[in-house]
């Protein structure tokens, strides 16, 4: 299936087949495949959408910990603190904090984005926005199309350093991050079954991009 397991945040439905819509705080409306595993907290406005888990067996649950994240900073939960939480996650997922949008380490689950929404697809988006269907066809001397651009001018991807904040005219924060790992943490690695499972440390560095 073309669309399993994808999503798309706008102010309008995508009625494709298998999609469930969630009408959030903000006014816009949540499109997602019954396949994919989705987390909702409209109370501290929270998104996690797709697969995560964390990598140490102490540690709660990510959906937990979001919930405890929420408690603790109900207005606004500071970057640091996202990456507190998030530094022991693997998976494949977009986080949604508070209309910040948050890559996972290897940006796995890819975003695009434009003026009007948010989606794992950009066919999806380009539908949503009511743009006609367009084949990217790359010229022989550029076989690809170099991101962020898409084949729809109006439609951007996120790169996994950056996060998209919705709230503040579309400004882009680039993140830049830093690979650590420890022996303890690579042991867990070696012995985890569910692949691909990546360790990643970040460090902020904020700026607008």
């Amino acid at each position: 299936m073309v669309n399993d397991r994808q999503f798309v945040i706008a102010k309008r439905e995508y009625c494709g087949y298998g999609f469930r819509h969630v009408m959030l705080n903000d006014g816009f409306i949540l499109s997602y495949h019954q396949n994919l595993q989705i987390y909702i907290n409209q109370q501290y406005n929270l998104l996690l959408l797709g697969t995560a888990w964390n990598v140490k067996e102490d540690m709660p649950e990510p959906t937990e910990e979001l919930e405890n994240l929420g408690k603790q900073y109900y207005k606004y939960i500071p970057d640091e603190q996202i990456d507190m939480v998030e530094k022991n996650w693997c998976g494949r997922y977009v986080l949604i904090v508070q209309g910040r949008i948050y890559l996972d380490a290897a940006g796995l689950l890819g975003i695009f984005y434009s003026k009007e929404g948010v989606s794992s697809s950009s066919q999806i988006l380009a539908d949503v926005m009511g743009l006609p269907e367009k084949i990217y066809r790359p010229p022989a001397s550029i076989p690809w199309l170099p991101a962020p651009l898409t084949h729809y001018e109006q439609i951007r991807r996120l790169f996994p350093g950056q996060v998209k904040n919705c709230l503040k005219e579309n400004w882009l924060f680039r993140i830049w991050r830093k690979v650590w790992m420890s022996l303890g943490e690579l042991n867990i690695l070696q012995n985890c079954s569910r692949s691909p499972c990546v360790i990643w440390r970040r460090r902020y560095r904020a700026e607008r991009f």
